[in-house]
């Protein structure tokens, strides 16, 4: 049964038709892949939540290339269903599996991977229902804002769901991709040291998010700029409502003052927002983990609440 939805749903599962995931999808495995996989055959739902562009649809290709290759699943019992698809975004959840079932016929066990599932409505109330009925299903889901585990499926999905946060890489991950191995400190001779300090200058440069670590230095940039819009427009802006003008401007004002104090009053005078716009603003930043803020350190939480943060970016060159 060939139905355009069906043809959609092709495009983003070609190992329907090839039976492998291809190399371009697969990318370069990081620790997050074992970590999947250990939980890989658990019940629960398991919920891979993080920064957009971090690298979480690549590590769904990553556990789908290990189900096919190593557990030998039949390709046709993995189905991804990517919701930045605005084709996809507007059909129901049932409607889609329903349609999937119909073309391939119901499987002893599906795999079910739902990228960027915040974008589905009552998404959670679908695979409770699936979850609580013990159908053969495997769940995992990715989401680029921090609301999903907060608002959304922490009460429908208690006790159902193993969560997995995934970050741009750290340095010790940036020297993997440029395929060397952090050495011991205490015992580098002087080469070794200076190119320690170059790939380090690159790692400042450029950040650690996946994809611009492959690109050319002349297009880094523009990718970042691009990350940085497309976390405002479609994890913020779309999602809340937020004013985008005003959203930037508080954005931009703090991740020009990274690891510095933050004062709401300070941060007034520099972008002409009232207090509780500050406040809400800066929620929705960091739902979207574009920033986080770091309290002082003290054994009494009180004076820890007493006592301006710091605020951070989630990388390098956000």
């Amino acid at each position: 049964m060939n139905t355009p939805l069906i043809q959609n749903l092709a495009n983003w599962n070609p190992w329907w038709e090839s039976g492998s995931v291809s190399p371009e999808l697969k990318g370069i495995r990081r620790s997050y892949t074992d970590e999947l996989i250990v939980l890989a055959e658990e019940r629960q739902v398991k919920i891979v939540t993080g920064v957009r562009r971090s690298g979480k649809s690549t590590l769904f290709y990553q556990v789908i290339d290990w189900l096919l290759q190593t557990q030998k699943v039949s390709p046709k019992q993995i189905l991804l269903i990517n919701f930045e698809d605005l084709a996809l975004e507007k059909i129901n959840l049932e409607k889609i599996f329903d349609a999937y079932q119909t073309a391939f016929g119901p499987q002893s066990m599906t795999w079910l991977f739902l990228d960027e599932v915040h974008r589905q409505e009552r998404w959670e109330s679908w695979i409770r229902k699936g979850y609580d009925q013990k159908r053969p299903l495997h769940f995992f889901v990715t989401g680029s804002s921090a609301a999903l585990l907060k608002k959304e499926y922490a009460t429908l999905l208690t006790g159902r769901n193993l969560s997995l946060e995934v970050f741009p890489l750290s340095f010790k991950e940036f020297l993997s991709f440029s395929g060397g191995t952090a050495p011991a400190l205490m015992a580098l001779s002087t080469t070794a040291a200076n190119n320690l300090k170059f790939h380090f200058n690159a790692y400042l440069a450029a950040g650690g998010f996946p994809e611009v670590f492959a690109k050319k230095d002349e297009f880094k940039r523009r990718l970042l700029s691009q990350y940085f819009e497309d976390i405002l427009y479609k994890d913020i802006v779309a999602r809340f409502g937020a004013n985008y003008q005003k959203l930037k401007d508080l954005a931009i004002y703090l991740l020009t003052n990274n690891s510095n104090l933050l004062s709401q009053r300070r941060v007034r005078s520099g972008v002409e927002m009232g207090m509780g716009t500050i406040a809400e603003y800066l929620g929705f930043l960091e739902d979207a983990w574009l920033v986080f803020q770091t309290p002082k350190f003290d054994f009494s939480y009180k004076k820890q609440l007493a006592n301006p943060k710091k605020v951070y970016a989630i990388d390098l060159k956000a």
